[in-house]
This record gives C-alpha cells, sequence and structure tokens, in this order.
C-alpha cells in the first residue's frame, strides 16, 4: 500500500479553502522556470546508497508497482471523502503510468521511506489547501477494492520544511486511525513535496504502528531527494 500511495500522492487534489501563509519562507529557494521531461523522471530518484542509514531499499517490479498503484487509485476513486471540498476524486486519472515516475522504498524495521519523481501533477496551492483548514481533519469510508468496507479519520498539519534547493516546498504530519474489520490501527507519516526545476518531488516516512517519527531522519531524507534532483537538472 505504502509503494501505490506513494505514487498517487503526486496526483494531490483540490480545495476551496482560503490558503494562507504556509512554512517557512526562509526555506525557499528562488523561484524558477523549467519545463520537465517525463521520460527523466525515472533517472532522478535518489540512488539506494544515498538513503539514511539502516535503511534497506526493497526491489519490486515495475509491474507489481502499477498493479498496487491501479488497486489504491481504484479504492480512493471509489472513497467518500469528508469535507467533500478536500478532495476533487474527479480530477484523478483513471489510470496512473509509473513507467514516467521516479520511485524508491526503503524500510527498517516496521518503518518505511519512499520518494517519488514525476512532472507536476498538482500546484503547491492545491496541495497546501487540500491538508489546511477545514481539510485539516478528514473522513473517509471505502466501498470498493481491497479496502471495501473501511473507514478512516486522518490528522493533517503543516509544519516548516527544512531548507533545501527547492523553489518550493511543504511538509505535512499525517495521523491516521484506521477500522477495518471492527478493529483500529494507527498510523504516523510525514510527507515532503517540493517543486524542484520544474519535477515534483516528494518524500514519505510511515510509522504504520504510530510510533514517533524521527524528524532529523525525515528531514535529511527530504534534503537529500530535493537537492539530488536539483544537482542532476542543473
Amino acid at each position: 500500500m505504502l509503494t501505490g500511495g506513494a505514487v498517487l500522492a503526486l496526483a494531490g487534489c483540490g480545495s476551496d479553502g482560503d490558503i494562507g501563509s504556509l512554512g517557512d519562507p526562509s526555506a525557499q529557494a528562488p523561484a524558477a522556470t523549467v519545463s520537465a521531461d517525463p521520460a527523466k523522471a525515472p533517472s532522478l530518484v535518489l540512488p539506494a546508497d544515498e538513503f539514511p542509514a539502516g535503511f534497506q531499499v526493497q526491489d519490486i517490479p515495475r509491474s507489481q508497482i502499477q498493479e498496487i498503484t491501479d488497486q489504491v487509485l481504484s479504492a480512493t476513486k471509489g472513497a467518500t471523502i469528508k469535507p467533500a471540498s478536500c478532495a476533487q476524486l474527479t480530477l484523478l486519472p483513471d489510470e496512473f503510468d509509473v513507467s514516467q515516475v521516479g520511485l524508491a522504498v526503503a524500510s527498517k524495521g516496521t518503518t518505511s521511506l519512499a520518494t517519488a519523481v514525476s512532472v507536476p501533477q498538482a500546484d503547491m496551492a492545491a496541495s497546501r489547501a487540500a491538508v489546511t483548514g477545514d481539510c485539516s481533519k478528514l473522513s473517509m469510508s471505502f466501498t470498493t477494492g481491497p479496502a471495501a468496507g473501511a473507514t478512516a479519520t486522518v490528522d493533517q498539519k503543516l509544519v516548516d520544511a527544512p531548507k533545501s534547493k527547492a523553489q518550493e516546498s511543504m511538509v505535512v504530519v499525517q495521523k491516521t486511525a484506521a477500522t477495518v474489520n471492527g478493529q483500529t490501527v494507527r498510523s504516523e507519516s510525514r510527507m515532503g513535496i517540493a517543486m524542484v526545476n520544474g519535477y515534483q518531488v516528494t518524500a514519505q516516512y510511515m510509522s504504520p504502528d504510530g510510533s514517533p517519527i524521527d524528524t532529523g531522519v525525515f528531514d535529511e531524507f527530504f534534503v537529500e531527494v530535493i537537492d539530488h534532483v536539483a544537482d542532476e537538472t542543473a
């Protein structure tokens, strides 16, 4: 699920809510206008030997990533999300081609790191709006796919992004309580989204058992994936 979720996070979601001044402006580099090449995105993902110490990068076949992503996409499009304005699910594509996405997933114990690189699928204003205001607390119910019958609540909060070579960046902390077959599982994740020389870069640190996330490790990882893309596309 993490693999598909990491890819689908690239799709973003829209909102009609107001967008205030969010995050730390000093964490942003001057804006740049650059056209990204979708075919180049897979080559821009952070190499396995540059992941934080102790994390083992998983070798996942592209066909398996596509299958997982299709399942997650189907379940997400079939979900009911409240407030409804926080998830314009009609904006999600019927298909998502992972061949034009750079993706790497690594694990350490029960925790996972994931990063993805693609051409932009949503602007940063929409990404910020999707996790703030009325959208800071979501309720979800799933009616199709492997998650059919499950419900979840998601609490979201923007925090300051670390300084990097990104033109724009944001970090959101998400705490989820999912109920499946009468059992509730709590998890926590920290997601970073950045615009880097025309590419959209994401990083995610997930703790599926809800234990605290090492913010130092996440910040180091987020900066690494951003600066790697910046250096490769300079």
